[in-house]
């Protein structure tokens, strides 16, 4: 976790330090070039992270051959960054309204660590802190941890299921 806080650090860091260093006389080329990294410096960024788990061992790596980083099927805790950037990419979005105190919240969450591999590429389960996310309860009527909402096509509509199998979040983010 560190590593990967240290990473994101460093590169919000170069990113910042080449834009600092161009040149403001030409702004369209300036602006052009500025998106330009900053794109290169997320996917970068996507891909290190990804690195990071496979090497830490909390996901398996024998299903990555040929695929990019920012593809793959990912499992994080939720921040509205993270959360806007998934949406930007048109990823498949699942939020999982999760409480560590929930035993069966700890068991669906084994579950989903132990089948990465089969969840579908280019989708993101975002874990959300049941405790300390009143404000989106509220908004996708969330009354119980084990709570899942599906977003459908990154709009504001969604379905949700509490205590999905896994194969049912499987399918559920292929729709």
């Amino acid at each position: 976790m560190n590593k990967k806080i240290l990473t994101i650090t460093g590169l919000a860091i170069i990113a910042s330090l080449i834009f600092s260093s161009c040149s403001n006389s030409d702004e369209v080329s300036y602006n052009e070039n500025k998106w330009e990294i900053a794109e290169k410096a997320l996917v970068m960024e996507k891909e290190l992270a990804k690195k990071a788990e496979i090497e830490n061992g909390l996901i398996n790596n024998s299903n990555l051959e040929g695929k990019e980083m920012w593809e793959m099927f990912s499992y994080v805790d939720f921040t509205e960054e993270e959360f806007l950037k998934a949406k930007m990419d048109k990823k498949n979005i699942a939020l999982f309204f999760h409480a560590d105190w929930c035993p069966a919240c700890v068991k669906l969450e084994k579950e989903i660590n132990k089948n990465l591999s089969i969840m579908p590429d280019d989708s993101i389960v975002f874990n959300v802190n049941y405790d300390d996310s009143t404000k989106m309860k509220k908004m996708y009527w969330v009354t119980t941890q084990t709570s899942f909402i599906f977003l459908k096509d990154w709009s504001d509509e969604f379905t949700k299921k509490v205590w999905p199998s896994v194969d049912d979040i499987k399918t559920m983010l292929m729709n």
